[in-house]
């Protein structure tokens, strides 16, 4: 829907064209924060199709849609994250459909990316491959800002969205250009300035409990890999990934969708394992909750 509801707005506003090429950004401020979205949701929608029995089709489209539109939003820390999340998310598509299925769909995404950038012009995606860009140049320099914030508030932070009004006491004299920078764009420091060295340490153990939760998730009880698992874990690394770079939890949007990765593996786990579900003993496994 909200892939969809960004291509309905292009003709209202909804594309930043200051910048070339034109970037797509939906009901969102940024582009970068429509890509933050559909990123999760990509992983998701593969495992759709793997598991879907009448309707594949339908879904594809749905999938389709949400990578195009993307492409478009021209974030790069998100493409990035998608990939690695589309890499687990396919691993029970290579197993149930070989690998010629899974090797078609690798290089139609392959092309709808290669195309996107060829529509775009050669210097887009000169910059892309650009590690002195703008972009990066601007990253470094607030996590410089974000690590020397740290070390004056390595306990318990600067609290929730206070990076702004700190920022500028710590910013480099070459970032003059970007004074009003609202967070840190990196989910430790995010986490650690927001919430302290204690909220930190509770979202690394929140992420550990998932993972080991993930792990033990992955079959089914008859013994295939379980789609819905690998969907929510590329989802969820999608987002670890591209949060390196920016968000990936302190967003309304972002956190509710952190809560319902971790509720869902915990129900996957539940439905996968005999010992806890007597519905997987009859070989449904996750189908049964979705």
């Amino acid at each position: 829907m909200v892939a969809l509801v960004a291509l309905v707005l292009i003709p209202a506003g909804g594309v930043v064209t200051e910048l070339t090429p034109p970037r797509l950004r939906g009901t969102f401020g940024s582009p970068n924060n429509l890509a933050l979205v559909l990123e999760r949701s990509i992983p998701i929608g593969i495992a759709l199709i793997v598991s879907a029995r009448t309707w594949r089709t339908p879904w594809t489209s749905v999938l389709l849609l949400l990578v195009g539109v993307l492409l478009a939003t021209w974030s790069r820390g998100a493409w990035a994250g998608t990939l690695v999340g589309v890499a687990i998310a396919a691993v029970p598509l290579l197993k149930r459909f070989g690998s010629g299925y899974t090797l078609t769909g690798i290089v139609g995404f392959g092309a709808m990316a290669t195309g996107a950038l060829v529509a775009a012009g050669g210097d887009r995606l000169a910059t892309f491959f650009r590690f002195g860009d703008g972009t990066v140049v601007s990253r470094l320099s607030v996590w410089d800002a974000a690590w020397r914030m740290v070390g004056d508030n390595w306990v318990f932070g600067l609290g929730p969205d206070n990076f702004l009004t700190h920022y500028r006491a710590y910013m480099r004299p070459e970032s003059w250009r970007e004074p009003n920078i609202s967070h840190p764009h990196n989910f430790v420091f995010d986490a650690w300035l927001s919430t302290g060295m204690f909220g930190l340490i509770a979202l690394l153990l929140v992420l550990i409990l998932f993972w080991n939760i993930w792990k033990h998730a992955r079959y089914r009880a008859n013994g295939e890999l379980d789609p819905y698992t690998f969907g929510v874990g590329g989802a969820m690394l999608a987002s670890l990934v591209h949060g390196l770079v920016d968000h990936s939890y302190f967003l309304p949007e972002l956190a509710a969708m952190f809560w319902v990765l971790v509720a869902a593996v915990v129900l996957l786990h539940r439905n996968n394992d005999p010992k806890c579900s007597p519905q997987s003993a009859g070989g449904t496994g996750s189908a049964a909750i979705v």
